[in-house]
């Protein structure tokens, strides 16, 4: 299985999510999008790096399948 790296991307203009790395963010934070210059609520940036895990492993997971199931002919 492969090993996946999801970036934390801004809601409104899709660009990776840099900020200090000093700080520390929870439920509630706003995370500052230097791009576009919009707040990003971080339990929503959060969730859409969690449906991206899951459709890699969803992707990945159907390859191995094909892969064995190819085998087997």
């Amino acid at each position: 299985m492969e090993n996946f790296t999801i970036s934390l991307v801004c809601l409104f203009c899709n660009i990776e999510l840099k900020d200090d790395i000093s700080k520390e963010y929870k439920s509630g934070s706003l995370i500052h999008c230097h791009n576009c210059g919009e707040d990003n609520d971080y339990d929503s940036v959060i969730e859409e790096a969690k449906e991206k895990v899951i459709k890699n492993v969803k992707n990945e997971f159907d390859k191995s399948l094909k892969n064995i199931f190819k085998g087997l002919r």
